[in-house]
């Protein structure tokens, strides 16, 4: 299998008050192109996908466009998405219904089961080659808060 791993996307920064769109979609074709010419069977970003809590909906579009774009060129890649410190838990797993049948995962908080015991197997995503076999496990862990 062959993995490509980012992390610190940091979709929708700004730098001294300008926005870095065209930056970061530069980087996103540059990203798709490289799982292509490399034929990754799986991208793993280890959080802050974006740069705040409460990304612009162009910062939001980055992403989504991204994942559609590679579903198009490699309809058999898994991508597994953490939050990280600069991302909202609940912002990054909202559309991960959607986002599934897109073999993307979004995970962006941990969950507890009723006996108070960590819900891991929620964490643990599968992750298949070419021919859909699954090949490896990604515990795919985001970024933990302190409880409130």
């Amino acid at each position: 299998m062959k993995f490509l791993h980012t992390a610190d996307w940091h979709l929708g920064q700004t730098f001294h008050g300008q926005e870095r769109h065209a930056e970061h979609r530069l980087f996103l074709d540059w990203l798709l192109e490289t799982l292509v010419e490399r034929e990754a069977d799986a991208l793993l970003v280890a959080g802050d996908v974006f740069d705040v809590v409460n990304p612009s909906l162009q910062a939001q579009a980055l992403l989504y466009d991204f994942i559609v774009s590679a579903h198009e060129r490699l309809p058999m890649l898994d991508i597994v998405l953490i939050a990280g410190n600069h991302d909202s838990g609940n912002r990054i797993e909202l559309p991960a219904p959607l986002m599934r049948r897109l073999r993307t995962h979004a995970l962006g908080r941990v969950r507890w089961l009723d006996d108070g015991t960590l819900d891991a197997e929620r964490l643990l995503v599968p992750l298949t080659d070419a021919s859909g076999e699954t090949c490896a496990w990604c515990l795919a862990l985001p970024f933990l808060r302190p409880p409130r």
